[in-house]
């Protein structure tokens, strides 16, 4: 490298160049400082550039406020519209407490063939689904029953005028329990929502500090007159979002009787249990005339439960029982109210018309139904009366079903009119009362429920059960040859993993005794599983064989199933029954035409 005084003469040769390194020299004190930088030792220096921080400051006040935003519609947006939608579905759920009103009152009201419509009611819903917020849980209501009482009557009796046309009115003023259906709402904004309240056709909102009515009451209807009295059964207590109710007619109605005070009062009393006596009184009134005609609410009787009405002169009352969803009948059933001229023959001789079913009584099975003749005669002289119409009743004295009567024709025809009884919403062992009523004339039929008819072709004979044998014999009861092409066994429900399998070359499976024999076999280590499985006769698995059997009417075949694996006895010979719920064993035959025919057999 060149000494100092070197450079400084070949420095001496520019003389520009060396005037400009001498300024600079002076002004930085250091000619080093024109070194190339990458060889020179780095030293760090901070920027003073401040143009970017206004976007990050703008950024950030940018989303302060969409957060504020945010939060704000969290706070107040929202419960706002969680509360309108609560709001609308009260109001559709008001809508569905007046449809279930309608279809208890139908049920009823109905003498013959009620429409039993089930209802379904929305008791909670969902909010509709949000992007940037968050809405509570789903509000789920509640529908129950409660019990705030009997309803009844007091100082009353049967006008003294028509208390020999019926029977057994003493139950009439007896009290009877009753249920009232309230909905109770668990909204999560909507706090001020009424309790939504049906009791004795009123339908209406109970507030915290006042009521008000959704429908019009029809228990007590003062210009006619009239108690409609309906009692409700069943214990509700429904929670969730959507539930359905099937109004049922349990009892009656009775036959519309005559009332009127005891003979040393001026009025009767008729108690109205209740959850709001102000509703009641605001209806009818406190004194006569005003609200409902002839009726005022005895402010000093009523309590905080029940509201007592007193009700002058003479009253019409009918009486009917109907559960929200099922219930139960009292022993005394109102069916048990009649006309004298509908179960005494006294009563009858003072009547123009004779009336009669043409038997006292009747046994149709269960689902059945069939048919009877009606007659309505003079019962002076004997002669059919033609274009007579008659009025058809029921009442249920015992079970949970219903039968129906359906006329063939409106009026009679040379004295006759034909009436089907329907028994398809019956059960067995049910019972009913009859009445026929045409002109001043009524006459009652005795109704039993037997056991279904069965349907199957296929009926059970005898059966014969050996160790590990099944043998048995069915016969066609069909009008038809049937041919069966599959068959299981489901021994299930006293072992599990039993299969069939013969040790021998017999058939696993053999029906006998018919136009063709059916047979049913494996080969190699198949088995027949006897869980329900179905097997083809014809094809009844890989390297088997068989045979669709072919049963002619009124033939009876044997079958033999053999051999279990585990034996199907316990000591006793198996024996048929005709109920599945009681079945051991079930031996199901598969028909060609789809129809599936079982067999149930049970240990003794």
């Amino acid at each position: 490298m060149a000494d100092v005084p070197t450079r400084r003469r070949r420095l001496s040769q520019f003389p520009r160049l060396s005037t400009a390194l001498a300024r600079v020299s002076r002004l930085r004190g250091r000619t080093e400082d024109f070194i190339p930088a990458r060889r020179r030792t780095p030293t760090m220096r901070f920027s003073r550039d401040r143009r970017g921080q206004s976007v990050v400051v703008g950024t950030v006040i940018l989303f302060g406020f969409l957060i504020l935003a945010l939060a704000s519609y969290q706070a107040f947006a929202v419960p706002a519209q969680n509360s309108e939608a609560e709001f609308d579905h009260n109001q559709d759920l008001q809508s569905d407490m007046q449809e279930l009103r309608a279809s208890l009152l139908d049920v009823g009201d109905a003498e013959d063939d009620p429409y039993q419509r089930p209802v379904s009611v929305d008791i909670g819903f969902r909010y509709e689904p949000r992007l940037f917020a968050v809405s509570p849980p789903p509000p789920t209501g509640n529908l129950r029953t409660e019990d705030r009482g009997p309803i009844d009557l007091t100082n009353a009796r049967v006008s003294p005028d028509d208390a020999s046309r019926f029977e057994n009115t003493s139950l009439l003023f007896d009290p009877h329990e009753t249920r009232l259906l309230t909905f109770v709402s668990g909204y999560n904004e909507y706090r001020s929502s009424p309790r939504t309240t049906f009791e004795h056709t009123l339908l209406y909102n109970r507030f915290e500090r006042a009521n008000q009515t959704v429908t019009g009451q029809r228990t007590v209807d003062g210009a006619e007159r009239r108690l409609s009295l309906t009692t409700f059964s069943g214990d509700v207590d429904r929670r969730g979002f959507t539930t359905t109710l099937d109004p049922t007619s349990l009892d009656g109605p009775t036959p519309t009787v005559p009332i009127e005070p005891e003979s040393d009062v001026e009025s009767f009393q008729l108690r109205i249990p209740t959850h709001s006596p102000a509703v009641w009184t605001e209806i009818i009134g406190t004194e006569t005339g005003v609200g409902e005609p002839n009726a005022a609410v005895n402010e000093s009787l009523s309590s905080d439960r029940a509201v007592v009405v007193d009700l002058e002169g003479e009253w019409r009352l009918q009486m009917s029982r109907v559960g929200y969803d099922g219930g139960t009948v009292d022993r005394t059933p109102f069916s048990n109210v009649s006309r004298v001229d509908e179960r005494s023959q006294a009563g009858n001789e003072s009547s123009a018309f004779l009336t009669e079913w043409e038997t006292d009584s009747i046994t149709i099975p269960e689902g059945g139904s069939t048919s009877l003749n009606v007659t309505v005669t003079d019962r002076a002289t004997g002669d059919p009366i033609s274009n007579a119409t008659i009025n058809y009743s029921n009442a249920r004295t015992a079970g949970s079903g219903r039968v129906r009567f359906r006329p063939t024709t409106d009026r009679t025809r040379d004295g006759a009119a034909e009436v089907s009884l329907d028994a398809t919403d019956a059960v067995e062992n049910d019972s009913y009362l009859g009445y026929a009523t045409a002109g001043d004339d009524a006459d009652v039929l005795s109704v039993n429920i037997g056991p279904p008819e069965s349907t199957q072709a296929l009926e059970p004979v005898a059966v014969d059960t050996s160790n590990s044998v099944l043998n048995f014999q069915m016969r066609n009861d069909g009008e038809e040859t049937v041919t069966i092409e599959e068959f299981a066994v489901d021994t299930t429900r006293i072992q599990s993993g039993n299969f069939i399998e013969s040790s021998s070359s017999d058939d696993e499976l053999e029906i006998t005794g018919s136009t063709t024999d059916g047979l049913a076999r494996t080969q190699g280590q198949q088995v027949f599983n006897a869980d329900g499985t179905r097997y083809s006769l014809e094809a009844t698995g890989p390297g088997g064989q068989g045979q669709n059997a072919e049963i002619a009417a009124g033939d009876t075949v044997t079958v033999d199933i053999r051999n279990f694996e585990q034996r199907l006895d316990d000591g006793t010979t198996l024996e048929f029954t005709n109920d599945p719920g009681d079945a051991d064993v079930i031996v199901t035959f598969v028909l060609s035409d789809g129809t599936e025919e079982n067999l149930y057999l049970r240990r003794p």
